[in-house]
């Protein structure tokens, strides 16, 4: 694929994040803030449920930066080309 990726700290209306870019283009991906109130509150309650809900959460990730590549990733592949600034 041989596109640059890199994480970089941007301005938005809440001040700065770090996020992912590929090839000058933002990957705006997060988890619903309803979302990640009621997985804190199963995990409070079923604290043996942390990494099945953690994976949930891994993987969608995965999916949706595989789709916003337009290749299948797992997260090894991610991660890696993180580390080497391409994908």
């Amino acid at each position: 694929m041989n596109k640059k990726i890199k994480i970089m700290n941007i301005k938005d209306e809440n001040g700065y994040t770090n996020m992912l870019v590929l090839e000058n283009e933002v990957f705006d991906w997060g988890i619903d803030p309803k979302s990640l109130k009621e997985a804190k509150k199963m995990i409070k309650q079923r604290p043996d449920m942390r990494e099945q809900v953690s994976m949930s959460i891994i993987n969608h990730f995965v999916d949706c930066f595989s789709e916003f590549c337009d290749t299948k990733l797992s997260l090894k592949d991610i991660l890696i080309a993180i580390e080497r600034g391409d994908l």
